[in-house]
């Protein structure tokens, strides 16, 4: 699958102005975001881009008197990997579990190590929202767990949730890369063998009351119009934790939590981003 990467350069910067531009970008269908000097980069699926996403960045910037400086560049499934290795770096949770990709060397011992094959797959380039689910996991117990991983990318939490104690966890995600990605991962990782990998979304969520535990590491809109699905998965007194969301999405997550009846029992940020946790 192809992306699309714009890049946003601000003058003068505005940290307010680019969280807000990255909140409308999100909406338009954005999947993931890297921080460069003086803006940031946003990462789209090539058949959900248009020009008039461009044209929409700059009126918005012309509102805080900041001039917008907007390029676009298609990337082609060959060069993703490149790009990937170019921008990430190691991701150290809690000083408990490290996050990195085959071509790092760290040599200090941490008590989960999960090594990565991107093979074009997000999931690791909001590091805000990767840092606080893993977070949550980590603080939370998995031990004999049935586990749902929505939107796996890179399979990453899924993994971590299986090195934890889960006895089980799906994977699931709508992207033919990701799934190929956490396949390899869960190999590579030593959990293929509690780790179920499905290509798909939502709907493949068929029974009712299965998951001890939901990761969901999406976007606001999905989270929203899945949720319902996501609570009729979860067994009685299931946890679910939501990411992938702007500190100004919480309202609108905690309104639709709250219409099925989901009980706010946690709540961590991080830079722009929020993890909010729930329990049936």
């Amino acid at each position: 699958m192809d992306y699309i990467e714009l890049r946003v350069s601000l003058t003068p910067y505005s940290q307010e102005l680019a969280e807000i531009l990255v909140a409308e970008l999100a909406e338009a269908g954005f999947e993931s975001f890297d921080d460069i000097e003086n803006g940031f980069n946003g990462y789209i699926r090539e058949d959900l881009f248009n020009d008039d996403i461009a044209s929409t960045v700059g009126q918005i910037a012309q509102g805080f008197e900041t001039a917008a400086a907007v390029a676009h560049t298609k990337i082609v499934s060959q060069n993703w990997n490149a790009l990937w290795e170019s921008n990430f770096e190691p991701i150290v949770v809690d000083d408990e579990c490290i996050l990195l990709a085959h071509f790092h060397h760290v040599d200090k011992p941490y008590k989960y190590r999960i090594v990565m094959e991107p093979k074009m797959a997000f999931g690791t380039g909001h590091h805000e929202t990767t840092y606080l689910m893993a977070s949550g996991i980590l603080k939370h117990n998995c031990e004999g767990k049935t586990v749902l991983d929505m939107g796996t990318g890179t399979g990453v939490l899924g993994i971590l949730a299986a090195m934890r104690g889960a006895k089980e966890v799906d994977a699931i995600d709508i992207d033919s890369w990701s799934y190929e990605s956490a396949l390899e991962n869960a190999t590579f990782n030593g959990v293929a063998d509690r780790t179920n990998v499905f290509c798909g979304d939502a709907a493949l969520l068929t029974t009712p009351e299965k998951y001890d535990l939901v990761l969901a590491n999406i976007n606001r809109n999905i989270l929203i119009n899945d949720m319902p699905t996501y609570y009729r998965s979860m067994k009685p007194g299931a946890t679910i934790f939501f990411s992938g969301i702007l500190l100004e999405d919480i309202p609108s997550i905690e309104v639709s939590a709250a219409a099925l009846r989901l009980t706010k029992v946690g709540e961590n940020r991080r830079n722009k981003w929020a993890f909010l946790a729930f329990q049936k």
